[in-house]
């Protein structure tokens, strides 16, 4: 497992929906753990981000996402674990880093898989 190191910064845009806030005006957060696995593609790596909360938008983090670091993505529907955020190449450190700056999850609620 890797140890996360960085910390929260601000933000100045909304991923959530409005049912998500509460009456202070703040966010409830992620309330499950978040899976970061990587697997091989013949020579490509992917990464999968699973368990985000649906009280998110996750069109809203995949295109931001997409467009702070540069990399191509999707949203994928899974039987079993419901909306998945797909990245290419390996987007571990850095995807994880990003949830936490941006107060989608906390450090205790995200786990890096492989490596």
């Amino acid at each position: 497992m890797v140890e996360l190191r960085f910390k929260r910064t601000s933000t100045n845009f909304t991923l959530y929906t409005m049912e998500s806030q509460n009456e202070d005006n703040l966010i409830t957060g992620n309330s499950k753990p978040v899976h970061i696995k990587i697997r091989n593609r013949g020579r490509k790596q992917i990464t999968s981000v699973i368990g985000l909360s649906e009280v998110y938008d996750l069109k809203k983090i995949m295109g931001y996402y997409r467009k702070k670091m540069g990399c191509i993505g999707s949203i994928k529907d899974h039987d079993v674990y419901g909306r998945i955020l797909v990245l290419s190449g390996d987007q571990r450190q850095d995807i994880s880093e990003f949830l936490y700056n941006q107060g989608i999850a906390d450090k205790e609620e995200i786990t890096v898989h492989g490596g």
